[in-house]
């Protein structure tokens, strides 16, 4: 059998981009007609048929067994040939024509019932629409979202409280769940991901920040101090105008590269931009 010939295989890689991209799930959420999916099928030539007529005869019978009685696709026939070697019905395109058809073809049916339970879950909550946009997102959390929902409606409903996020209280979730799930919390709020800015985008209160610095003597801080490590909101506070300040984000480098006169070098941390 010709490389070049069409295989079962090719029909699932064709659907399965459908899945992939989510489309298939978000139109089966919502209720949509299923979106025939029709795949052409690259097949032997008519001059290819008397060639090798049994390799033809193998690529008929696994596209046809492939189909499992229509559970996972259709075949649509054509005839092909002449009157050299006869005329021949040949499979021209598979047609995937049901949501029962396509997770069957995948294999993804439990997937699926999953993502009907996830949907069970957040009926009625704002937080359907992000499931429905990331249903594979959705998906891979499929065990965490009942606590997800109780973790969204406390943080939702405490928005501009200034309080600790290590005060949540609700059963089954801690700081460290709405840490871990930190970025999927953040979509679902729309504030921002990053350990600070999601604590500033909710009105939460944070825990004193402290940066650290090496100063010029030239500023007129107290002698022999060459070295701060102050809150974040006082060093902003302080009355102090360094011509240059210095960011370096490994330690080391921190520690050993040269003040720059009348200026200041701050240990940034890495990723730790918000606070800088």
């Amino acid at each position: 059998m010709s490389s070049r010939w069409s295989s079962p295989a090719d029909i699932v890689t064709k659907v399965r981009r459908r899945w992939t991209d989510g489309s298939l799930l978000q139109a089966h959420a919502t209720g949509e007609p299923f979106p025939a999916i029709q795949v052409p099928l690259r097949g032997p030539r008519a001059s290819e048929i008397g060639d090798d007529l049994g390799a033809v005869q193998d690529w008929v019978s696994r596209l046809d067994a492939g189909r499992r009685d229509d559970v996972r696709y259709t075949l649509e026939f054509t005839t092909v040939g002449g009157r050299h070697i006869g005329r021949n019905r040949l499979p021209s395109r598979a047609l995937v024509s049901s949501y029962a058809q396509a997770w069957a073809l995948l294999g993804v049916t439990a997937e699926v019932r999953r993502f009907e339970a996830i949907l069970g879950v957040v009926a009625d909550q704002p937080v359907r629409d992000w499931v429905l946009t990331h249903p594979h997102d959705a998906l891979e959390l499929h065990r965490e979202w009942p606590r997800l929902l109780a973790a969204y409606s406390w943080l939702d409903a405490h928005r501009g409280s200034g309080r600790y996020l290590r005060e949540i209280s609700v059963p089954g979730v801690d700081t460290k769940f709405a840490e871990r799930h930190r970025r999927t919390l953040a979509a679902l709020l729309g504030v921002p991901s990053t350990a600070t800015g999601f604590l500033a985008g909710l009105g939460l209160r944070a825990k004193p920040e402290l940066v650290r610095l090496r100063v010029s003597p030239g500023l007129g801080l107290p002698t022999p101090l060459s070295e701060l490590a102050v809150r974040s909101d006082e060093l902003a506070a302080l009355e102090m105008t360094p011509r240059t300040v210095l960011v370096c984000e490994n330690e080391i480098t921190y520690l050993s590269v040269p003040v720059p006169t009348d200026g200041a070098v701050i240990w940034g941390k890495g990723f730790e931009v918000d606070r800088v």
